[in-house]
């Protein structure tokens, strides 16, 4: 389905902003389908990169910076303008593992305790730290994660010998 939505096949009509960058810093801002588009406090919403060779930050470099920070500051911008919203009012992070393999951030209200978020999340501002000290660090790192028995990606894990 990203791709589809990438390539405006399907949610077009939810498109909130995109940065049509076309050197690798482009992306699009929509609101993730738990919000229910009205009460602020539970403001969800996902950047999604356009890069299709972005799949988690594993990839991520210090080449990803450029993108990195415009998903940041054209997010924080666009979300003022529209909602009303600081950037201080905003969580910005990735989840680890992520929910779908494409490179997308999850943004929130500060007040809205999002699933996962305790658990599964690495702040935006974080990575772009660590990247900027340490240019392969996340290709290195490790990252902790926490998964249900039934999920599908525990069971591989299992399998492998890796539980």
């Amino acid at each position: 389905w990203v791709y589809n939505f990438l390539d405006k096949k399907s949610e077009e009509e939810r498109i909130i902003y995109e940065n049509p960058d076309k050197h690798g810093h482009g992306f699009i801002l929509a609101p993730d389908l738990k919000w229910n588009g009205k009460n602020l406090d539970e403001l969800y919403l996902l950047a999604v990169a356009h890069r299709r060779d972005l799949h988690s930050i594993r990839d991520l470099t210090p080449n990803e910076l450029p993108l990195l920070e415009n998903i940041r500051d054209e997010c924080a911008k666009t979300i003022e303008e529209k909602y009303g919203l600081k950037k201080s009012q905003l969580k910005m992070y990735f989840h680890y593992q992520p929910t779908f393999y494409h490179l997308h951030v999850h943004i929130v209200h500060v007040k809205y305790e999002a699933p996962g978020l305790s658990c599964t999340s690495v702040l935006l501002d974080t990575v772009i730290e660590n990247l900027k000290i340490y240019s392969d660090f996340y290709a290195k790192v490790t990252l902790p994660f926490f998964r249900k028995e039934n999920d599908p990606l525990y069971k591989k894990f299992v399998e492998a010998g890796r539980v």
